[in-house]
């Protein structure tokens, strides 16, 4: 069995299922997830994924040999370029840890065309493989689909202002007004992260999140614990939708797609690439095609197959197979 050793990734993306696809190609899995143990033993591979840059893990000169290991993963490209919280914005700002990094590495990989455009606009010409995450399709589906007489409209980001929390609020409180009959979800609650500008952005949310609380059918949901809690409640849920600034891959609303929920998102970063399933829409009209969804059962039901044919092409066992089939090379 060989290993492979990944750097600064939450283990919820790899999923219990990718774990075991990789144990059926011969790799047993490993990692620090995102805190301070670095145990590189017996790695045959490492792969860097560039996850959190607060908590970066860096190959000091005694390990140096690693870095003939490792393969880079660009998962989040605001780590990588920076990205400045008010006007939210890349800011196209070279970080000299990553920088070091990639020039070490003996592969690049990258999730999607618009990630490796970020990197290529801030540092020049980078080459990289395009290999995007994978979502576990079956684990989400195996969940029944439950269908109600009440229509639910989700939105789950972490409360910041680069997921365009306020936007959201706003869409919300304005279409829960006009459909008293349908219920409006909101999960992650209070998650305002740990940003520079998340304490003002938090004071500026508060009329709007009042006006939400006194809607009788607005449901806060904290941040679930387990992956599959999250799983069964979209499999409850018939329309998501995004008002995120930046995205990379589009985790969160690639998993809502695999549940067969009709889903509308910006024309904006990743989304026209990667989830051409949904109903994509200039964000001035996002309210206007979740009407569109509301009102309309066939465009609905469309629209939501149309996102579970899309995220099938990014199922879990793909990702795995293209991660050791570069591990092999």
């Amino acid at each position: 069995m060989k290993s492979v050793y990944f750097a600064n990734i939450w283990p919820q993306i790899i999923t219990e299922r990718g774990f075991k696809l990789f144990e059926k190609l011969g790799y047993s899995i490993s990692g620090n997830w995102l805190c301070d143990s670095m145990d590189f033993n017996n790695s045959f591979r490492i792969l860097y994924p560039y996850a959190n840059f607060d908590n970066a893990l860096i190959i000091d000169k005694e390990q140096n040999r690693l870095w003939k290991k490792v393969i880079s993963y660009i998962l989040f490209p605001d780590s990588c370029v920076g990205w400045d919280c008010d006007k939210n914005k890349y800011l196209l700002k070279i970080n000299n840890n990553f920088l070091s990094s990639i020039e070490k590495s003996r592969a690049i990989i990258s999730h999607s065309n618009y990630s490796l455009n970020l990197i290529q606009k801030t540092y020049g010409d980078i080459s990289a493989n395009i290999v995007p995450l994978g979502i576990d399709t079956n684990s989400i589906r195996s969940f029944p689909k439950k269908r109600s007489k009440t229509l639910k409209v989700l939105w789950n980001n972490m409360w910041r202002s680069d997921k365009g929390t306020i936007e959201a609020f706003r869409i919300i409180k304005s279409l829960a007004q006009k459909y008293p009959e349908v219920d409006f979800l909101i999960c992650q609650s209070e998650t305002w992260g740990t940003n520079s500008n998340s304490s003002a952005y938090k004071l500026l949310c508060q009329p709007q999140l009042r006006s939400l609380h006194n809607l009788q059918n607005v449901e806060f949901i904290s941040r679930l614990k387990k992956q599959t809690e999250y799983w069964e409640l979209l499999r409850q849920v018939d329309i998501g939708f995004s008002t995120s600034f930046h995205e990379g891959f589009g985790l969160s609303m690639m998993e809502q797609e695999a549940a067969e929920i009709a889903c509308v998102v910006p024309n904006e970063e990743v989304y026209p690439e990667l989830h051409s399933g949904c109903l994509i829409s200039e964000r001035n009209h996002i309210i206007n095609d979740l009407q569109r969804l509301i009102e309309d059962s066939n465009l609905r039901k469309t629209i939501a197959k149309r996102c579970l044919e899309n995220a099938s092409k990014y199922d879990i066992e793909f990702w795995v197979k293209s991660i050791v089939k570069h591990l092999n090379n």
